[in-house]
């Protein structure tokens, strides 16, 4: 019997792409955001720590690129402009084709989702909240 090494990842990925769904919904219907971007937020980065364990970096990519279009929306309380919302939407069917080909039967892994979203950072030049997070990763390391 061949070990599943994406099964509880799957399992994880599909509740926090479904949340993530939701949310992107909402906000579509006009809820007033400041909530459900933070609650978007904390989806999409759970997603991309756990995309990174199990070695999956176009998957954390693709989080990190929802968490770039959600940032300047995160405080302002006003509505996500129509562009963000078609972006959020298509980052999350990409995610969660490329989830669903985890493992498949045929034993292949699936291709780097792309981050394409056309009003976030390249990735080189990620935001400041990402360098700081870093920082303090190093900084950690040295203190062990």
């Amino acid at each position: 019997m061949a070990k599943d090494p994406y099964k509880y990842f799957r399992i994880e990925a599909r509740e926090l792409l479904e949340g993530l769904a939701q949310g992107v919904l909402e906000l579509e219907k006009g809820v007033i955001p400041t909530a459900v971007v933070g609650r978007l937020f904390r989806y999409a980065h759970t997603l991309k720590g756990a995309a990174r364990v199990v070695k999956q970096p176009g998957l954390a990519d693709a989080a990190h690129a929802i968490e770039d279009v959600l940032s300047p929306h995160r405080d302002s309380g006003a509505p996500l402009p129509r562009p963000s919302i078609d972006i959020l939407l298509g980052l999350i069917d990409k995610m969660t084709a490329s989830v669903a080909a985890l493992g498949s039967a045929d034993g292949a892994v699936p291709a780097q989702v792309p981050s394409e979203h056309a009003t976030g950072p390249a990735p080189a030049a990620r935001t400041p909240s990402c360098r700081r997070a870093t920082g303090n990763r190093a900084r950690r390391s040295r203190r062990t």
